[in-house]
């Protein structure tokens, strides 16, 4: 993943811990978003679409239940 991709991903993390769907309209509306192998496994599905993307906003927003943005930075940033 570039490093511009590992941007744009940690914004939209920080997005949905803040409850902030506007950031997803960066996203193409045929965006694939697959959380599955990265530690989360409530969370561990493919999310297509920007309909997608609104439930994984909803899913990651848990109020107690942070998305950890900083362990995914670690696991993308070691594949770049």
């Amino acid at each position: 993943m570039s490093r511009e991709n590992v941007e744009i991903a940690l914004s939209l993390y920080r997005a949905v811990e803040r409850q902030d769907a506007s950031s997803f309209a960066i996203l193409d509306q045929n965006v694939v978003w697959d959380m599955r192998g990265l530690g989360m496994p409530d969370l561990a599905q493919v999310y297509r679409g920007l309909s997608g993307m609104a439930a994984f906003g909803v899913a990651g927003s848990t109020p107690g239940r942070p998305l950890s943005s900083g362990r995914f930075a670690q696991r993308t940033t070691a594949t770049t």
